[in-house]
């Protein structure tokens, strides 16, 4: 299993010439041509913009991770389709790896644009950017809104709440581990993508 492919990356290609079976966990540049199991990154992004837009936020930030993450740059469409088609202006920021580069992202917008939401890829570094926004006064959930993805346990204790993206990761946990036992049983690669649906989490951050 491959976690979190990359664009153009390697071990596909070593993995398909050599046919070896294996799968992507996460998300596809070749759609038809390599077997994965995840959720529609397009539709996260752009149905998590929707959900602040809803709210009333106009001005949003999202924040990723490396820009050649397939993950992440179908999220960014999805960001991106949802700001053309009402006229938002576009603001993505990449590299936000850790808790350390989301306080910093966090802290230069605040200080140099006019964002009313951030939406974070990741509920982890989300905790960062709470710091960030706290330090300049501002109150979350109402000055603005924040929202991120994974719906991991630990967001009960954010507070306020953190509103999140879910991702059903059993159900992907065992869509992959099905494909992968059919796969070898057959000895080669089953093209089938298991594409599952996030859920949005309405909680007090946004």
């Amino acid at each position: 299993m491959i976690f979190d492919p990359v664009k153009d990356d390697q071990r596909i290609m070593y993995l398909k010439t050599n046919k070896i079976p294996f799968l992507l966990i996460g998300d596809s540049e070749h759609d038809f041509e390599v077997p994965y199991v995840g959720i529609d990154n397009v539709q996260v992004g752009y149905s998590g913009t929707q959900a602040l837009y809803t709210e009333g936020y106009r001005s949003i930030a999202l924040l990723l991770g490396n820009t050649k993450s397939i993950i992440n740059m179908k999220r960014a469409t999805g960001y991106r389709n949802f700001c053309k088609e009402h006229g938002l202006k576009e603001t993505v920021y990449h590299h936000v790896y850790s808790l350390e580069s989301a306080y910093k992202t966090t802290t230069d917008i605040l200080r140099t644009k006019l964002i009313d939401a951030i939406f974070i890829s990741g509920d982890e570094r989300a905790l960062a950017v709470y710091q960030a926004i706290k330090e300049f006064g501002l109150t979350i959930g109402k000055d603005i809104g924040v929202l991120g993805i994974d719906n991991i346990k630990m967001n009960k204790y954010f507070y306020p709440i953190l509103s999140t993206i879910s991702q059903p990761k059993y159900e992907i946990a065992r869509a992959a581990v099905d494909l992968l036992i059919r796969q070898m049983n057959s000895n080669k690669n089953s093209i089938h993508h298991p594409e599952l649906k996030p859920t949005l989490v309405k909680r007090a951050s946004y």
